[in-house]
């Protein structure tokens, strides 16, 4: 059998070292921070299926839909057919 090992002083470790620090990328923008208010994205759907549930139970919570004049940066992010 023909030996297929490559030599210890040919191999290139660096090629094969994974990346030293890997972080998640943020899947949604943060909002401008204003002091004595604590923001939260909340889902009010899931695969286009509307979520009344989730929406209820984080209103009852005190969490309150945030007014896109408050956050303008997030214009873009508005869905045209929701009441959000």
């Amino acid at each position: 059998m023909a030996e297929t090992r490559v030599p210890r002083e040919v191999a290139n470790r660096q090629q094969s070292m994974r990346p030293e620090a890997w972080k998640p990328p943020e899947l949604l923008p943060e909002p401008d921070k204003q002091p004595g208010f604590a923001y939260r994205w909340i889902r009010v759907a899931t695969l286009n299926n509307a979520d009344p549930r989730n929406l209820s139970a984080k209103l009852r919570e005190g969490w309150e839909p945030v007014r896109i004049e408050e956050q303008p940066k997030f214009q873009l992010l508005v869905d045209p057919n929701s009441r959000f």
